[in-house]
């Protein structure tokens, strides 16, 4: 597997979830999510779960995996691991978007997803650092 995209770029305004994303039959079982929050507004915030499903419409609670609660742009990941569950077969993200302060401004986030094996990122990683 490749690294793909979960979530294509997006601008996000409001609460929702993407599109069920098919694992092919050969994933591994620890896959690196990466999440890049390209804009924000100030006193806006976003949470972020994958939720798993065994048919693409039915899905799994709790999520499998989610970021804590991000208020910055920037480039943050979690891995994702399915040992034990090979009942998941499509992961779905879903988001939340909050305001606190003041701000009178309706949310607003650029973001994507990417997935990949989490050994590919790991192997990345290390070549970034030599």
């Amino acid at each position: 597997m490749l690294p793909v995209l979960l979530l294509p770029e997006i601008e996000v305004s409001e609460s929702g979830a993407g599109t069920p994303f098919e694992l092919d039959a050969s994933h591994e079982s620890q896959l690196t999510i990466t999440l890049e929050i390209t804009h924000i507004l100030q006193q806006h915030s976003l949470d972020l779960s994958i939720l798993g499903s065994r048919d693409g419409t039915n899905w799994l609670y709790p999520p499998l995996a989610g970021f804590s609660q991000k208020f910055y742009c920037g480039t943050y990941h979690i891995t994702l691991d399915l040992k034990g569950r090979p009942d998941v077969r499509y992961l779905l993200p879903r988001w939340k978007l909050s305001r606190w302060g003041h701000s009178a401004e309706p949310p607003l986030f650029g973001l994507y997803l990417m997935i990949e094996p989490a050994r590919a990122h790991a192997l990345t990683l290390g070549a970034a650092h030599t």
